[in-house]
């Protein structure tokens, strides 16, 4: 238990989801996860439904690890509001089909929300986006970019294995032995330092 945290996957349109927040720091949980696909009919960031939850985080100082895209503003706007919230931007915003210059497009609307000091962002994920076999080299200028604005600081490592583009091993080595531009002291960051600051 002193190494093992759970980030919660909650249902905001569920009821029961305001006791659960009420009750959050008992629950076990440090934090929250919230996904709003952009193929829902109607985006939860957009018709209410999430409106409730983002006061009560705020309140909390929850860790809430967000994936939204193509709603960036969406994102931009609600920690602008609520800046106790510490942000964690899932897979870099990318959606599920994101490759190539669409990749490219994703990562040049995403760099803006650096202005927002309490945004981080997953650098997860990012094997399932490549058009190329193992280090996944068209990945690699992203990957500096995210760093170069947000940085190393608030720079999260992850894989997102459920995708299966790649090995667990593959996950680190791309980024411990195929990154030359990371400083040792960026990687440590990037490698857990910067997820244990940020979540706790």
């Amino acid at each position: 238990p002193e190494r093992f945290r759970v980030m919660g996957i909650f249902g905001l349109d569920k009821p029961e989801g305001r006791a659960l927040l009420a009750d959050w720091p008992s629950s076990g949980f440090i934090g929250v996860r919230l996904t709003f696909p952009p193929y829902r009919k109607v985006s939860w960031l957009q018709d209410g439904t999430a409106d409730w939850f983002w006061p009560e985080a705020n309140r909390l100082a929850l860790p809430v690890m967000i994936w939204a895209p193509q709603q960036l503003d969406a994102i931009s706007r609600i920690a602008g509001a609520h800046p106790k919230i510490r942000f964690i931007v899932d897979h870099m915003n990318l959606f599920v089909e994101d490759k190539g210059e669409t990749v490219a497009r994703a990562v040049d609307a995403l760099l803006p929300l650096a202005q927002h000091p309490k945004i981080a962002i997953k650098v997860s994920a990012l094997p399932a986006h490549s058009s190329q076999p193992y280090p996944f080299r068209d990945m690699h200028r992203h990957i500096e970019r995210v760093v170069t604005s947000f940085g190393a600081e608030r720079t999260l490592w992850g894989t997102d294995l459920t995708r299966k583009a790649c090995s667990y091993r593959e996950a680190i080595t791309m980024f411990t032995e195929e990154l030359p531009f990371l400083q040792p002291a960026q990687l440590e960051q990037i490698m857990g330092d910067s997820a244990t600051r940020w979540i706790g």
